[in-house]
């Protein structure tokens, strides 16, 4: 009698931890977007070509102890560097629009991306600015970053949608797009996985294909390194109304 209650209490132990581990794994993950590595390319914004039409501004801040920040394109050789000398204020770092902005899809890899790397922990936005349209986005460091990602866009007739992929090392990236997509002197069809072979810091641009007819909404579209190489991934609208009824 005794070795079957003994059975019973290990056996609700068992199911006890079970069941709390499994509530433990359905919390919600605290994700820090802190670090001292980052990647960030700047799309396309509406028809801005230039720095007198379009400002592009990293925006860091020192989280902890005050820091050097060195934003780089390691295919240019392209430089510069930031003292963060206040804890807790935020300091911006212009960027020339040469070296970090994409605005032609092509079928192969782009000398555009920058590297961000600091020399103690810092937060790091992304934020362009020009006449009556801005984009930001928030940079996650490099520790946070995946192999395999699935875009989601918002799409209506006036869409422009548009992705980078931005390789963190060299890496050779599959696209499985949901709509056909515009790269360059080619098309990507829907549907079907295409390869690219990028080297550290290059990215990889491509907008939604307009003659697809189904409002280039890119939402869907698949992307995944073949050796699982981390690479950062960029989606949005390079000139979206919302709602459609907005004149910007």
């Amino acid at each position: 009698m005794r070795n079957i209650i003994t059975k019973r209490l290990l056996l609700v132990s068992i199911l006890f931890f079970c069941v709390a581990m499994s509530a433990q794994t359905l919390q919600p993950r605290h994700v820090n977007t802190k670090g001292t590595e980052f990647w960030v390319v700047f799309m396309k914004n509406s028809t801005f070509q230039t720095n007198t039409e379009l400002e592009l501004n990293l925006i860091a801040t020192a989280e902890k102890n005050s820091c050097n920040v060195v934003v780089s394109n390691p295919n240019t050789n392209w430089s510069k560097s930031q003292r963060l000398g206040v804890v807790g204020r935020q300091q911006n770092v212009l960027v020339d629009i040469n070296e970090g902005y994409v605005t032609t899809p092509l079928n192969v890899g782009q000398n555009i991306g920058l590297k961000v790397t600091a020399t103690d922990t810092i937060s790091l936005y992304a934020f362009n600015f020009g006449n009556a349209s801005s984009d930001v986005a928030c940079i996650l460091p490099v520790d946070l970053l995946g192999n395999y990602y699935i875009l989601q866009s918002y799409a209506p007739d006036d869409s422009h949608n548009e992705f980078a992929i931005l390789a963190t090392e060299d890496a050779i990236v599959e696209i499985t797009p949901s709509v056909d997509l515009n790269a360059g002197t080619i098309t990507y069809d829907a549907g079907s996985t295409y390869t690219v072979s990028l080297k550290e810091g290059q990215t990889l641009f491509l907008t939604a294909d307009f003659k697809s007819g189904i409002l280039g909404d890119i939402s869907g579209t698949k992307i995944r390194t073949q050796n699982c190489e981390k690479i950062a991934v960029f989606c949005g609208d390079a000139d979206i109304q919302i709602p459609t009824s907005t004149t910007h």
